[in-house]
């Protein structure tokens, strides 16, 4: 076992059994702000090859006021930037 690594998640290390936490080296990590997830969801975009449209979209409505009450996650950029996948991907009506 002395070549196994863990890796182990909390929200808030407070909640972690002492007996446990003791065992551990604590790492935290600062929330991802708005500016990084801004600028994830123009690189992703621009990877799978979608229009700046569907980035710059989901841009503005990143950096919309409702959206700034609330807090979003980088899985929550993904799934906007999947979703403008299927969008852009699905068959057009002629």
């Amino acid at each position: 076992m002395s070549h196994i690594s863990w890796v182990m998640t909390a929200n808030d290390a407070e909640r972690v059994p002492m007996p446990l936490l003791n065992r551990c080296t604590v790492i935290d990590l600062q929330r991802i702000g708005l500016l990084d997830l801004c600028t994830f969801a123009r690189a992703e975009t621009a990877r799978r090859g979608l229009s700046d449209a569907s980035g710059e979209a989901i841009v503005m409505a990143l950096a919309h006021p409702v959206s700034r009450t609330k807090y979003i996650s980088l899985r929550g950029v993904i799934r906007m930037i999947e979703r403008a996948e299927v969008l852009e991907r699905r068959p057009r009506l002629q």
